[in-house]
């Protein structure tokens, strides 16, 4: 474990069935020592204003620290599907735990890692507020949606 880093690690909302942590994995990191657990009442909005990076795989969390301009870091080889950030310019993508361990090392330096505000305009106009094409962002997700319960 990098000394100068504290790790604070919360769970997905979706509680310890669904992306948490097993009580195995737990023990093991907390046996590091600088890691932390926010508890439930500790608001992601608030623990992402605190911290200075934000390692995040399947959750939407990654749009609030995009908003608030932290640095993201997206390990893509723990899972297998597609995402709209992995080649979106937004966040710093790690394709091993060595690149995850070089962005912290990158942050913990004092530099950080976030894209600049035009790229990030773009990013939420693309895929939250605005369109792609002609089709509305939320028309987009609807017809995705519906193609799925279809099948």
């Amino acid at each position: 474990m990098e000394e100068a880093v504290e790790l604070a690690i919360k769970g997905h909302t979706r509680g310890k069935v669904n992306g948490g942590l097993d009580p195995t994995e737990k023990s093991a990191l907390e046996g590091l020592g600088h890691v932390g657990y926010p508890t439930e009442n500790f608001h992601s909005p608030q623990l992402v204003q605190e911290v200075d990076l934000v390692i995040v795989y399947g959750s939407n969390i990654c749009f609030e620290a995009l908003r608030q301009e932290e640095s993201v870091c997206w390990p893509i080889f723990i899972r297998l599907n597609q995402t709209i950030f992995d080649h979106s310019g937004v966040a710093s993508i790690a394709e091993n735990e060595d690149q995850v361990v070089e962005v912290i090392r990158t942050v913990a330096k004092g530099r950080q890692v976030v894209p600049d505000k035009k790229q990030l305009e773009k990013f939420f106009y693309a895929h939250v507020e605005g369109a792609s094409g002609t089709t509305p962002v939320l028309e987009r997700y609807s017809s995705l949606i519906s193609s799925f319960l279809k099948n």
